[in-house]
């Protein structure tokens, strides 16, 4: 059995009045693709939010066993999880290689201290050098690399979605947290992106949790499905077993039997 990589226990959140996570408790092991849906308000994005650092819920959440509650959202990336958003987050005037770059910084960064403690800037600029060669690599395996030196702003909706997925990839995550992927894509976009999460996952060994409306998408490539109502969990297995949940089709799909 795969080791555990990400527990959440018993998470909670309330914005004034307002409950808006209750008592969310699930765990994703190490490979696996784990997708998470619900209606519109259910709490997903809210449950990334807690995960990646935005808000600080109530409960324990864990990497690797590090407890994550509590910690600083900018320390997420040294812990190795990395984020992609619903509305696309890339800075607009920067060419694509330097929004993909981003995703490295925190190494970078690191490295930059050791060189200049050492008085090395050449092995800085070595060091930047590795880091751009690795960025263009996985830009090439995304299907962007032609759009290196273009700025972000000029790039198609699907394309941006494809560089910021390149960001994220290039900080070497054991943990990818992809917040509705194919939001506002065509039909053939989707089964593009599909196809290539369920490469990263096989081929990459990445874990991948994803929030994701697509359920055709879901079906097709998830391992387990975890499905929020209401910030609950009301239920959680493969793919086949959570689509027959009576209280599944009532929530999500609209059945009323």
């Amino acid at each position: 059995m795969a080791a555990m990589l990400l527990e959440v226990q018993q998470v909670g959140l309330n914005f004034g009045g307002v409950q808006a996570l209750m008592d969310v408790s699930f765990s994703v092991s190490q490979g696996e693709l784990f997708s998470i849906i619900g209606p519109n308000g259910a709490g997903k994005t809210t449950l990334f939010d807690c995960i990646s650092g935005r808000y600080t819920p109530k409960g324990s959440i864990r990497i690797n066993g590090a407890e994550l509650v509590g910690q600083k959202s900018h320390l997420r990336p040294k812990l190795g999880i990395m984020r992609t958003f619903q509305n696309i987050a890339l800075f607009p005037n920067e060419t694509v290689e330097d929004n993909v770059l981003v995703g490295s910084d925190y190494r970078l960064r690191s490295g930059l201290l050791r060189s200049c403690l050492y008085w090395s800037p050449l092995g800085c600029s070595r060091q930047e050098g590795r880091h751009r060669a690795q960025a263009r690599e996985i830009m090439a395996e995304l299907g962007v690399e032609q759009f290196a030196d273009v700025p972000a702003s000029e790039l198609a909706y699907g394309t941006q979605k494809r560089v910021e997925l390149a960001r994220a990839l290039v900080a070497q995550p054991d943990l990818l947290l992809l917040d509705e992927p194919m939001a506002g894509m065509t039909s053939g976009e989707k089964m593009e992106i599909a196809a290539l999460v369920q490469k990263l996952n096989q081929d990459r060994g990445i874990t991948v949790v994803m929030i994701e409306h697509d359920m055709g998408v879901v079906m097709e490539i998830s391992h387990r499905v975890l499905v929020l109502d209401f910030g609950q969990r009301i239920a959680l297995g493969p793919p086949l077993e959570v689509i027959e949940d009576p209280q599944v089709r009532r929530a999500y799909l609209g059945d009323t039997v």
